[in-house]
């Protein structure tokens, strides 16, 4: 297990297990299934499962909802958006540093 520690007052600690995939984003905890999909959880059991792509970092899936999630873990970016089947973006969450600047940049938040 390996812990990231929060760099600055707007990041969060991340935690990765053995293999390099990250278990624990602040408070929140995730877990993998035998398929290697990622799974987030909520008092109903799980919420979310996104795929992980080993090369990229990149995790993407469906939602249990049905809707298309592209999700960024990555150091570089630090951005979640969910999108519809079609690609467009329906919202964003941006967390640290860069993040923030991504989503503000533009003048939008």
């Amino acid at each position: 297990m390996r812990v990231k520690e929060a760099q600055s007052p707007f990041e969060v600690a991340l935690t990765f297990d053995s293999l390099g995939r990250v278990t624990q984003i602040g408070d929140a905890k995730l877990g993998y299934n035998a398929f290697n999909m990622m799974e987030t959880f909520d008092r109903e059991g799980v919420r979310a499962r996104y795929s992980y792509d080993e090369r990229t970092g990149l995790r993407n899936g469906k939602v249990v909802n049905g809707k298309a999630v592209f999700f960024v873990l990555d150091e570089k970016d630090r951005v979640a958006q969910e999108k519809d089947p079609f690609g467009n973006v329906l919202s964003g969450i941006a967390y640290g540093e860069k993040g923030t600047e991504t989503l503000t940049k533009d003048g939008k938040t």
